[in-house]
């Protein structure tokens, strides 16, 4: 309900007001009581609503608390920059300068960047050259602050990322422990030919290249967590989306490459090289690289017979021609001269 009425009943002894005080020609055209310049102490207010309800409402006025110039680092979209927030509990930023910087920040300093000062009194300002930074600022009541501060880049990982290929399926699991970025989410996508777009891997539906991917163009994978049994063939890849600030704007995001990987309807066999490095002189040893459902099982079958088992490096081999077969574990098997 609107306030309609309002007095003040109690008072601490700073307060100059004659008590008690009607105070309803100060409520706005919403019915709301504003007094930002009242003692420090306890009020005790009687307000009628716009129902004739009758309230009575007691209310503590807190002594001040310096707030200190408090900082939060996000990395940029690019490995070499950075972005920061500063705020402050005092009251609104009205006023930021970078009073110093490392060599990469092209401008001249002092530079002042009050700019990205948004509406609610917070400094968000992205695409800062990775390195250490003064800034000096001054809130809505008039105290100046400094804090310095490291700008950090952001580092692409695919360390939290495995794969399971199965026979006609395979699963994904998504272990990541990156602490240097905040509100990660992880997201699938498949490559479509026909069209040369990237898109949601069971709808086809379209993504595009430099937004951020949704429900609708991604299937969402949850970190911590493995997606199991996806009978899905081709090229896909997992998008890595986390926080940043954009100049102003506390809620940009940004998107990485996690991991990309082919899922072949069959076994194959990518190819057999020479690991040696003799200049073709003496025996050589061989890899054999295969994608597939594992484990798999590596031989040489002809000019000899010999079964590697698990191991894909064949050791010492010397001079001619060699037919080797992989089997995985759905049974599937292929051969390479």
């Amino acid at each position: 309900q609107e306030i309609v009425s309002i007095t003040m009943t109690q008072s601490p002894a700073a307060y100059t007001g004659l008590i008690p005080e009607d105070l309803s020609s100060s409520l706005n055209s919403e019915g709301v009581y504003i007094n930002s310049n009242l003692p420090v102490g306890e009020y005790k207010f009687i307000i009628v609503d716009d129902c004739g309800e009758t309230h009575n409402i007691t209310v503590e006025i807190p002594s001040f608390v310096f707030g200190d110039l408090e900082s939060e680092i996000q990395p940029s979209c690019s490995p070499i920059y950075g972005a920061v927030k500063l705020s402050t509990t005092n009251g609104k930023l009205v006023n930021v300068i970078i009073t110093n910087a490392p060599a990469a920040f092209e401008q001249a300093i002092p530079f002042d960047v009050s700019y990205n000062i948004n509406t609610d009194g917070f400094f968000y300002m992205t695409d800062l050259p990775i390195g250490s930074y003064t800034f000096t600022v001054t809130d809505a009541c008039g105290f100046v602050q400094t804090s310095t501060v490291e700008i950090l880049g952001y580092n692409s990982s695919s360390d939290g990322f495995s794969l399971d290929r199965k026979c006609g399926s395979f699963d994904i699991t998504i272990e990541d422990t990156d602490d240097s970025i905040s509100g990660k989410s992880f997201w699938l996508q498949k490559f479509y030919p026909a069209t040369n777009k990237w898109g949601h891997p069971t709808t086809g539906a379209p993504f595009t290249e430099g937004s951020i991917p949704t429900t609708a163009t991604a299937l969402s994978l949850a970190n911590n967590q493995t997606l199991a049994n996806l009978f899905l063939i081709g090229d896909f890849r997992v998008i890595k989306v986390f926080k940043t600030f954009n100049n102003g704007n506390p809620n940009a995001q940004c998107s990485d490459i996690y991991s990309a990987f082919t899922i072949n309807a069959q076994l194959v066999i990518s190819g057999a090289y020479n690991l040696s490095c003799n200049e073709d002189a003496g025996a050589d040893d061989v890899i054999i690289d295969a994608e597939g459902a594992g484990p798999f099982n590596f031989e040489i079958t002809s000019p000899l017979n010999f079964d590697n088992g698990a191991n894909n490096v064949f050791t010492n081999l010397t001079e001619g021609v060699y037919n080797f077969r992989v089997t995985d574990d759905c049974g599937n098997v292929k051969n390479i001269s």
